[in-house]
């Protein structure tokens, strides 16, 4: 590995290159950090789990780019996917994030995701598969007026995007979370602080992540590459070539080497 070397104040420093993403998924994403009172003395170390995922899937304005909505009773943006292109000023913005110190209401967090993370003015890109990473430690504070948390993520899943959930504690609503993940099989749990930030657990949600991030890349370039592909090999099929196009049902579920491998085709 190559070592840049600088002078600082008359003394001699190294400096390592960054170290590359472990995902190579091309994903906007975006992490939902809880900011209650309850955290006070772990505020850190949700912050460190969340560093250690952006640092997986790398923060470019070219690849992956990373975005931060913090919530508690109230809920910010606090880092847009067009505000860094590197991983050292995003770990920077997430350490200076402060913590809120109220209730939990997750439902707002995901109404603000929904209204602002992914837009086009934010940083979010059209054609890239969108990735939310939900951080808690606890449930759904039951205010007057709350919506509940699950019908919003389910909201954002009819729109395309996956998401992913990690409780952290015992204060939290296994069932609450599996709905917002859409499923036990995207909800995570870490009995402490502790085994959150260890390495079992990161690789553990690093390797779901880039796996999600990746299914839904196949999905996008399967649907693109096969309209081509239906256009320009199959056409023959048929004389009428928009008949033929509307008719057409196609089943994707593969990809080699920029093609798609179509499994299944009817109506033909």
């Amino acid at each position: 590995m190559a070592v840049g070397l600088f002078i600082l104040n008359g003394l001699l420093i190294s400096a390592k290159p960054p170290v590359k993403p472990s995902c190579d998924a091309i994903v906007d994403v975006g992490y939902i950090l809880d900011s209650s009172g309850s955290l006070r003395t772990d505020y850190g170390k949700e912050k460190a789990f969340l560093k250690s995922l952006a640092a997986a899937f790398g923060v470019s304005q070219k690849a992956s780019r990373a975005g931060v909505v913090t919530f508690s009773y109230y809920t910010e943006h606090s880092i847009k996917l067009s505000d860094h292109d590197d991983v050292i000023s995003f770990n920077k913005a997430v350490d200076n994030i402060p913590l809120m110190g109220s209730t939990t209401r997750i439902d707002k967090a995901l109404r603000l995701t929904q209204k602002e993370m992914f837009s086009l003015a934010n940083g979010a890109r059209a054609g890239i598969p969108k990735v939310v990473i939900l951080l808690t430690d606890g449930s759904q504070t039951q205010d007057a007026g709350a919506e509940d948390p699950g019908d919003v993520a389910d909201e954002l899943r009819n729109a395309g995007i996956n998401i992913l959930v990690v409780g952290i504690g015992k204060g939290i609503n296994a069932t609450e979370l599996a709905h917002i993940a859409g499923g036990d099989s995207k909800a995570y749990s870490a009995s402490t602080f502790d085994e959150l930030i260890s390495r079992d657990f990161i690789e553990k949600l690093k390797t779901e992540g880039c796996k999600t991030g990746k299914k839904q890349e196949l999905s996008f370039a399967c649907v693109f590459t096969l309209s081509f592909f239906c256009k320009d090999q199959l056409f023959s099929k048929r004389r009428n070539r928009s008949s033929y196009l509307s008719s057409l049902t196609v089943l994707c579920t593969t990809r080699r080497q920029g093609i798609c491998t179509v499994e299944a085709i009817s109506s033909m």
